[in-house]
């Protein structure tokens, strides 16, 4: 029985591409958008020189003209996946971060239910009935969840930045070409 566990893993992870040790970033270049896609910038493509030259496939294994993997420090992926993640969802409007305890202790106060209601995204009547924990998740990598929303909740730049996290982007546009970013983290 564990024959057979030990060769769907390996399938799995050859399917995947992530049977390598260490941390890859996997990258397929396409002409044209083949769905929704998000804009990384130059200005923010400069703040991550490793992605930077991923994207250029300098010093990755190419698998064809389109496709390549490059080995990452696990460091330098977490900085990037994080970036990423972000870039993924779509942004919807930012809040001034003395709203940030509120978030921290889970409690969906009426200051912050009239923020969002302010700019056009009203919280659920679950949410608005809610006091505590259930209904705000402050997650390992940092950032907030409204449970039964659809918002992401990131700390950048002194603001809290909300995020649709149901508008999720697996292309990226960068220059004229757009890509298909995966990870790989070993």
């Amino acid at each position: 029985m564990s024959k057979y566990i030990v060769v769907i893993v390996i399938i799995l992870s050859l399917l995947s591409g992530c049977l390598t040790t260490g941390s890859e970033i996997s990258i397929r270049k396409h002409d044209t958008p083949p769905g929704e896609y998000t804009e990384i910038t130059e200005e923010e493509l400069k703040e991550y020189p490793v992605l930077e030259k991923a994207i250029s496939d300098e010093g990755c294994t190419k698998f064809n003209e389109n496709s390549w993997r490059c080995k990452i420090n696990s460091g330098e992926l977490s900085r990037i996946m994080d970036f990423t993640n972000k870039k993924r969802h779509k942004y919807l409007f930012s809040m001034d971060e003395r709203l940030e305890k509120d978030l921290n202790e889970g409690i969906i106060t009426e200051e912050l239910k009239n923020e969002f209601e302010s700019k056009g995204f009203p919280l659920s009547n679950i949410a608005r009935q809610a006091r505590q924990l259930s209904e705000i998740n402050h997650l390992a990598d940092g950032h907030w969840e409204i449970g039964d929303q659809r918002y992401k909740i990131w700390k950048e730049d002194g603001k809290l930045n909300i995020y649709d996290s149901v508008a999720y982007y697996t292309f990226f546009k960068v220059g004229e070409k757009y890509y298909k970013i995966d990870y790989c983290v070993n």
